[in-house]
Order: C-alpha cells, then sequence, then structure tokens
C-alpha cells in the first residue's frame, strides 16, 4: 500500500510520465538484485554498468572542456622509472630526510589530494572535487592552491579522479584559467554493489580476483580505475597501468589523523590549503579509512589484498618508506640501497 500511495502521489504531482520511467528503474532494480545478483553474470553485469557510467562521467568532463581524457593523455611520456613514490598526507612526511628526498626525486613520485602545499613537486598529481554544496569553500581554496603552484607544476599532470561524482557540477567556470583544458580526467569505480553484503573482506577478494582474471590490472589497459574504501588503492591500481614495478607508500600511515602540514604549522601556517568543512579536530585513534567503526573492509585489508591478489603474482613490489605505518610490517620497509 505504501508504493501505491507513493505512485499516486508522484502521478498527481509529476505526471504519468514520470511514474512509468520510476516503475521500470524499480523494476530494472529488482531484476537486478533478485535475478542477476543470484547468479554468475553478476560479475560482468555489475563491472560493465559501473564502468560505463564511470567512462560516460569522464567523457562527460571532457566535452565540457575541463580536459581529456586519460586514454588521450601521454602519461608515459613522464614515466622515467621503475619505481614510483605515492605522497601521502601523514604526518611521517615530515620525516622524510633531505637525502632521502633526493633519492625520492631521481625516480618518479605521485601526490595526492592537498600535496602541493609542500614544496616537493612529484611526477603527477591526483586530486579530487568535493561536490557537497557545504564545500564550496574547500573547492574554491583548493583552486586557489593549484594555482599558486601552476608554475611549478607546469610539468605535471594533475588528474581528477572521482570524475562520477562531480561530471553534474564541475564546470570550465569554475576553475582558474590557467588549468581549463589541461586537467586529465580519468574514470574509476568502486563497483560497490559487488562488495555489498554481509562479508564484504570475502567479497572484496571475489571482486579483486575477477578484475585481475578480466585484465583490468593488465599494465596500459584502458578500463576505469578501482577505488575501494580511499584513493590509495586507486594510486597503486594508477602505477600498475603505468607499469610501474616498485610502488612505495610515503605519509600512508594510518595509525591516527594527523596530516604532514598540521604537524609542522610553523612552517605551512602561511601556505594557503584548503580545509574541509567537517575535518575533525579530534586526531586520536586510527585514520577513518582505517578505522573498522566506519567498515570491516579498512584500508589496510583492501591493500593486503592487492598486493596478495594484484602486485605479487605480477611481480610489482610493495613498500612503505616509514615504520609508523600500520602497513608496517606486512609490507616491508624500503631501503634506498
Amino acid at each position: 500500500m505504501d508504493l501505491l500511495s507513493r505512485a499516486l502521489r508522484a502521478y498527481r504531482e509529476r505526471g504519468i510520465t514520470y511514474v512509468g520511467i520510476a516503475g521500470l528503474r524499480l523494476l530494472l532494480r529488482n531484476i537486478e538484485r533478485y535475478t542477476i545478483k543470484q547468479t554468475r553474470l553478476s560479475y560482468p553485469y555489475y563491472t560493465r554498468k559501473y564502468e560505463r557510467n564511470a567512462v560516460a562521467a569522464m567523457q562527460a568532463l571532457s566535452n565540457k572542456g575541463i580536459g581529456p581524457t586519460i586514454h588521450n593523455s601521454s602519461l608515459d611520456n613522464h614515466k622515467s622509472s621503475d619505481t614510483i613514490f605515492i605522497l601521502g598526507s601523514g604526518s611521517s612526511i615530515n620525516d622524510i630526510t633531505s637525502s632521502m628526498w633526493q633519492h625520492i626525486d631521481s625516480h618518479d613520485s605521485m601526490g595526492l589530494n592537498r600535496w602541493p602545499v609542500h614544496d616537493f613537486v612529484p611526477t603527477f598529481h591526483v586530486f579530487e572535487m568535493k561536490v557537497r554544496s557545504d564545500y564550496a569553500n574547500y573547492n574554491k581554496d583548493y583552486w586557489k592552491m593549484l594555482s599558486l603552484r601552476s608554475e611549478d607544476y607546469d610539468n605535471t599532470p594533475i588528474i581528477l579522479k572521482n570524475t562520477t561524482g562531480s561530471a553534474q557540477k564541475l564546470s570550465r567556470e569554475r576553475i582558474p584559467e590557467k588549468l581549463v583544458g589541461e586537467i586529465i580526467l580519468s574514470a574509476d569505480t568502486n563497483y560497490s554493489e559487488l562488495t555489498y553484503g554481509s562479508d564484504k573482506i570475502k567479497l572484496n577478494k571475489k571482486l579483486l580476483s575477477y578484475l585481475k582474471r578480466t585484465g583490468r590490472f593488465e599494465p596500459g589497459n584502458s578500463y576505469p580505475i578501482y577505488r575501494k574504501r580511499a584513493s590509495i588503492s586507486y594510486l597503486i591500481h594508477l602505477a600498475v597501468k603505468l607499469g610501474y614495478q616498485r610502488i612505495v607508500l610515503c605519509g600512508v600511515d594510518m595509525v591516527d589523523s594527523e596530516y604532514f602540514f598540521e604537524e609542522n604549522n610553523n612552517y605551512y601556517k602561511d601556505k594557503p590549503y584548503p580545509i574541509p568543512k567537517h575535518e575533525s579536530d579530534d586526531k586520536e585513534g586510527e585514520h577513518k579509512t582505517n578505522d573498522p567503526d566506519y567498515g570491516e573492509l579498512t584500508l589496510e585489508k583492501v591493500i593486503y589484498q592487492m598486493n596478495d591478489i594484484i602486485l605479487k603474482p605480477s611481480g610489482i613490489e610493495l613498500f612503505v618508506e616509514n615504520t609508523k605505518s600500520a602497513l608496517h610490517p606486512e609490507v616491508p620497509l624500503y631501503s634506498p640501497d
């Protein structure tokens, strides 16, 4: 009766066409959930569905003139090493010695989100926009931060992830003039329906095995990028796509919520960086991406599964730069020697 009353109300407010379209969508969801989801077709069906949506969002932004798609960008031309350092935002970044920075600079690197507040310019920079209305100031400050570093990052590909979330709201008018048409757009997805269930850890393991078996983790492929729980999973997959043989995680601490630019605020206080409205002042305990209270499939478990299912069988080595990381000692410490 509740469904019938909602349909009648929708008919009165929006007309028969809306009710018909809504009914077809409901029918499709029920077919997916109670028929396709229960068969072996679920993996090919849902992977293609999510990937199709991700590619469509990426292409929509490209059609707006935001920038080229990742498949039409020569990222390989920037690759100069078999080793890549993924630069996270954890406070252990401040422990990296000058000699280690020289070593990192002699290889390739990938900065994430608010990395441009740091002096070191990476080989690649990856970021995402916040699409909720209460993030308007964050986005504005983010573009300001990138604009201030535009000359330094002139030869650094700037890659936008999670284009599905920003496809509707991002426009050329919201982007600094220097960056219009220059932002590289990527397609990524977390394949959420395939890990929706009572045992997300087991389901994610099955998902990764399927993605590997069907070529999603082969270097140079054109499939969307896997993203689960946090951006680090995306960066690891991107590094695999680009053909790196050693991946070193820097500042991927996950033991607390301290960011490198907050811990050393005497140095960074005059450097503008965006602060999300919701960012907690409580820095005790694990980072929420690794806190099981926010979901049993923690980032730590995601990375271990990627290492065991994707990296190790392909001969790709994974390291951490600092023993502070929650991944250590399961993931070994990198040695520049």
